[in-house]
């Protein structure tokens, strides 16, 4: 199973630790504990927000790599690297098609030059499965008529609080791992479905391809472009969703308008 450990250790062979360590604020004990697999909670939403940018993968699979590190078995086999077109978000369908095709243009400027990939058409990525209920939800859909104070027992906490807390949506963060552990068994689901219900509570994205049909026509290639090259991709969407919506267009490298211009597009 992959851990947020390992994803840690693999960034750390790539890079200075201070990189990273500054992605926490300094903290350089909490970072070399969770660097040696010792912490045995979930850490702060925050903290895993924050690592996941900083790594490059995914939010969802940072949630799922500190579950598996804290032995909850998610299925994370493979790092789940964040792609360009899942970081596009789906205001991305407004833009006039000539803007969208001129950004296609672009891109493909991009992996022709820089990669030696002709164009062609890419198969769209699959959908993903229908997104997990809040644990809320879950917990009001299996109480099968018991009481919270009832569940709670059966979770083992010592108090029905948490339990009603869980249950009315209050949580900030991550249960126990215990307490997670417990409500699986009282709930008769996998532990798996109870940390992504509580990752839907949080509002860590729970769908991880792309949620724009158009930038689901974007091709592979461009998760192996250098990071100016995805930058420039970027400013462009920004750009052109700036015109879209009327407001100013928002500061870019590689001064994107005149790279559209260049493509002969308005």
């Amino acid at each position: 199973m992959l851990t947020l450990a390992e994803l840690i250790a693999e960034y750390q062979q790539r890079h200075s630790p201070e990189a990273l360590t500054a992605t926490l604020g300094g903290d350089v004990k909490g970072l070399r504990k969770l660097r040696d697999g010792e912490n045995t909670e979930f850490p702060l939403p925050a903290t895993i927000r924050a690592l996941a940018d900083a790594l490059g993968v995914t939010q969802l699979g940072a949630v799922r790599a500190t579950a598996q590190g804290v032995g909850i078995d998610m299925g994370l086999t493979e790092t789940p690297w964040r792609t360009l077109a899942a970081e596009l978000p789906p205001e991305v369908d407004e833009i006039p098609d000539a803007l969208l095709g001129a950004i296609l243009d672009l891109t493909w400027e991009l992996v022709a030059v820089g990669l030696g990939v002709a164009r062609y058409e890419p198969t769209p990525p699959p959908y993903g499965a229908h997104p997990p209920p809040t644990l809320a939800a879950l917990i009001a859909t299996l109480r099968a008529g018991r009481t919270l104070a009832e569940i709670a027992r059966e979770v083992g906490v010592n108090s029905p609080t948490t339990v009603h807390r869980l249950a009315k949506g209050e949580n900030s963060e991550f249960p126990r791992v215990a307490t997670i552990k417990g409500l699986a068994r009282a709930l008769d689901v996998a532990p798996r479905e109870v940390v992504l219900a509580t990752a839907a509570s949080l509002g860590f994205p729970v769908y991880e391809g792309p949620q724009s049909e158009w930038a689901r026509r974007l091709p592979p290639e461009v998760d192996e472009l250098p990071e100016p090259s995805r930058e420039a991709i970027r400013a462009a969407v920004r750009a052109a969703l700036s015109l879209t919506y009327g407001t100013p267009a928002p500061k870019a490298p590689d001064n994107v308008r005149s790279i559209l211009d260049r493509l002969g597009k308005p």
